[in-house]
């Protein structure tokens, strides 16, 4: 195995511990991009059929095709909304778990390197650092 994938893995293995309480989201989140591809490949398949119906002049099939892509459609849009609202709730698990592991290091440090910088230092690098790094995952 290269340096850079034995780097990647453990990279990997250290940030895996902040999805700590969205690990089921995590697999909602997958089942339903799953879905979603699915979806996304049928659509042009029955697409192709109504354009096969149009000249053939064949109504009734084509009134059935397209009310089936209507209905395979909003499934999709459906899917979409489920899957961004698991992901803010994986954004949202993942942003909190990083500000407590953030906030227990903080509380390591000695004093006298608290005393160097102030108050408002720390907490800005808080709530930024938190945020660069949830932007991450």
């Amino acid at each position: 195995m290269k340096k850079s994938e034995k780097k990647f893995i453990e990279n990997f293995k250290k940030t895996w511990i902040y999805l700590k309480g969205a690990k089921g989201n995590l697999i909602w989140y997958i089942f339903i991009s799953i879905v979603e591809a699915t979806m996304s490949a049928i659509i042009p398949l029955i697409a192709a059929k109504i354009v096969l119906y149009i000249a053939d002049g064949a109504m009734k099939q084509l009134l059935l095709t397209s009310f089936l892509v209507i209905i395979i459609d909003s499934i999709s849009h459906a899917s979409q909304y489920f899957k961004d609202e698991v992901f803010r709730k994986i954004h949202l698990k993942v942003f909190v778990s990083l500000q407590e592991a953030i906030a227990r290091e903080t509380l390591k440090l000695e004093i006298s390197e608290i005393d160097k910088e102030s108050s408002g230092f720390f907490i800005n690098r808080l709530n930024n650092d938190t945020r660069n790094i949830s932007g991450i995952f």
